[in-house]
């Protein structure tokens, strides 16, 4: 058995390690990656802070729904209906 070296990445909210594997994996395992990342860059912050808010009080504002769009898309949807 090779022994692999593990990378730290540096970790905002999620403790994992990434390792090499060679087991049959979902190809959105990545996706927690890319979360890691836009909570590090404070996408939700930026959102809210730069986004129009909503004009009553009954909507949404931008951070409810910027992060799962952007991981929608990223995760590779096919077609996004609005």
């Amino acid at each position: 058995m090779i022994k692999q070296k593990r990378s730290k990445v540096k970790q905002v909210i999620l403790p994992f390690v990434l390792e090499r594997t060679y087991e049959i994996i979902t190809p959105k395992a990545g996706l927690v990656l890319f979360w890691e990342y836009l909570h590090g860059l404070r996408l939700n912050q930026m959102a809210d802070k730069y986004l129009p808010l909503p004009k009553s009080g009954r909507g949404y504002k931008p951070k409810d729904f910027i992060l799962p769009l952007v991981l929608t898309l990223n995760g590779g949807v096919g077609l996004l209906k609005i």
